[in-house]
Order: structure tokens, then sequence, then C-alpha cells
């Protein structure tokens, strides 16, 4: 079976919903889950913790703006990739645009998430999912 087990991957999302299908589905392919419900925690983990592989945030928080949160992201880890997800569609688009990060526009499918991070994370196909 494919996985992601050498991957250390933050969610940063408020919907508990959305939140639970992040946790259950990097934990089912390997990968280490670590999550955030806040903006300004999502921050912390960053500061904390240097060797994360990848970031997947969410565009609408309840305490800061995600592309604030990016920002923040940027002035600690430059060099993290970052998967901006919403389903405020002109929030993340304009976010995609001034940024040039990835976006993926909710709902999605499982699949094209784990497209996003074998690219970003420069997986061989051995490892896809």
């Amino acid at each position: 079976m494919k996985d992601f087990k050498n991957l250390k991957i933050l969610v940063i999302e408020d919907t508990e919903d959305v939140f639970n299908f992040h946790k259950r589905w990097i934990s089912h392919y390997g990968a280490a889950f670590i999550g955030s419900m806040t903006g300004k925690d999502g921050i912390e983990i960053v500061k904390a913790h240097s060797d994360i592989d990848i970031i997947i945030l969410d565009m609408v928080l309840p305490d800061i703006e995600g592309n604030k949160v990016y920002e923040e992201i940027r002035k600690i880890n430059p060099e993290v990739p970052v998967i901006v997800c919403s389903g405020y569609h002109d929030k993340i688009g304009q976010m995609g645009l001034k940024y040039k990060v990835k976006v993926l526009y909710k709902p999605f499918l499982l699949p094209a998430l784990q497209e996003m991070i074998t690219e970003l994370c420069n997986l061989d196909e051995d490892s896809k999912p």
C-alpha cells in the first residue's frame, strides 16, 4: 500500500467535521498529523515544529484570516509548502493569485488533495496513495 508515512502534515482548520476528516485520512495513510483549529495556535505550531513537511490552511478562521496566518507562516518558514482550502471561492482565488500558492476549493475530493501533496512534497510515484 502506498502511503505518506514520512510526512508531517499540519492542518489549520476550524470546522470540526473537516478537521476530523483530515485527521482520519492523514493517520490512515501513515503521516504524522498535527492540527490546530485557530490561526494563532497554527502559527505557534509552525514556530515550534521546523520539520513540518506541508500545511493545509483554511482561509476563514475564528481568530485570524487565513491570508494573515499565511503571511506569518512565511516569516517563520518561507519554504514549507502550503495548500490553501476554502469554500469561499472569491477569497481563496485572490490569495492564490497574490501569493502564488496551491488552492483547493471546498468541497474537494481526497485524490485531488493527495495529488497536490505528492507534487508539493516531491514524492515519487511509489509514495502516492
